[in-house]
């Protein structure tokens, strides 16, 4: 199933653009990974990490509430996540709050996932979040049009 939608996204970007999008969502993956093993719950449930360029760590929190938890607890965090190899170069670490639908968004609603060439309102969110943190200018572009084309939720109303 998760193949089918990256075959219909792969006919809005260019391969050369949907190659660099797949290595950013593994990067993503990787700095997840990093963040759940090293920061205490339940404050790595309530927050992300988005970006890591050039020793600068950007995390999204759910709430401002988050944000300033991770803020008083900058020092250790960055103490501990850089105990991970692809992290022992963090100077910075950059905390902003997000929507709360742009953290921890990752199920698809199962309606959306039926109809295609329709992008849902969230994961257009979710993308356009996503594309502010990246470096590259054409994906960043290739991006927010993608985001900018939601079609309409449906409930399911089964």
């Amino acid at each position: 199933m998760a193949k089918m939608g990256a075959r219909r996204l792969a006919n809005y970007l260019s391969d050369e653009i949907f190659a660099r999008l797949g290595r950013e969502l593994e990067w993503l993956q990787i700095l997840e990974r990093v963040w759940t093993a090293r920061v205490a719950s339940p404050l790595s449930s309530h927050t992300r990490p988005v970006s890591y360029r050039s020793g600068r760590l950007i995390v999204h929190a759910e709430s401002s509430v988050w944000a300033n938890r991770l803020r008083h607890q900058r020092a250790g965090v960055i103490a501990a996540v850089r105990e991970e190899p692809v992290l022992e170069g963090l100077l910075e670490l950059t905390v902003r709050v997000a929507p709360s639908g742009a953290v921890r968004e990752t199920a698809i609603p199962r309606r959306a996932a039926k109809t295609p060439g329709r992008l849902s309102e969230s994961a257009a969110a979710l993308i356009k979040a996503m594309a502010s943190d990246v470096q590259d200018p054409e994906l960043r572009s290739a991006l927010e049009r993608l985001a900018s084309h939601p079609g309409k939720e449906r409930r399911d109303r089964s």
